[in-house]
């Protein structure tokens, strides 16, 4: 796979989870009518832990389909980790 996919695949993939991660825990909250329990504690940057557990769950569903989308499975495969590994440091970094 070459370079300018690998990163189009990766821009894709983020832009996809971002996008989806307009219900954050506030808004879910807020179409509800709920509201957060008492004494819960925040969770640290919710759009970006959102994104992280939306890309996880693209993976695992990519890591269970029959097909290798004509070889580029294992390549989205990778992209998808790198993300995670991206979003993870950024994270982290911020809880310094």
């Amino acid at each position: 796979m070459t370079p300018s996919i690998r990163t189009s695949l990766i821009v894709f993939c983020l832009a996809v989870s971002l996008a989806g991660s307009a219900w954050t825990r506030k808004t879910v909250l807020a179409q509800t009518g709920q509201k957060p329990a008492a004494g819960a504690k925040r969770e640290g940057h919710p759009v970006l832990q959102n994104s992280v557990r939306q890309i996880e769950a693209i993976k695992d569903r990519l890591q269970r389909a029959p097909a290798d989308f004509g070889g580029h499975k294992e390549a989205a495969i990778d992209a998808l980790n790198h993300a995670l590994n991206e979003l993870n440091q950024a994270i982290q970094f911020d809880k310094r």
